[in-house]
């Protein structure tokens, strides 16, 4: 399943639009697993930075040369893990109440 969250580090002021594609793993009790996420690829889909009351975004899709959604993406998931995950956990817990 394909999600779209948004990541946002307040430190640097950045907000991170993502497309992340996930498996939901059903439980298997017999081997004491509970229900599992499992993260496939991450996309940036946009970037925005704000300054002050304004903000400036870039399509890192839009590169002529080379598409960065793939590698950006992989760079959020990398810093940004536990932030995607409560993204996702909270978009899929109604799904699964």
């Amino acid at each position: 399943m394909l999600l779209e969250i948004q990541i946002t580090d307040e430190d640097r002021r950045v907000d991170y639009s993502l497309q992340v594609s996930v498996d939901a793993l059903d439980a298997e009790p017999e081997v004491g697993l509970g229900q599992a996420i499992e993260v496939n690829t991450v996309r940036c889909t946009e970037v925005t930075t704000w300054l002050g009351d304004y903000a400036v975004s870039a399509f890192p899709g839009h590169d002529a040369r080379e598409s960065l959604e793939k590698k950006l993406g992989q760079w959020c998931l990398d810093r940004y893990a536990d932030e995607i995950t409560e993204a996702i956990q909270s978009q899929l817990e109604p799904a699964y109440a």
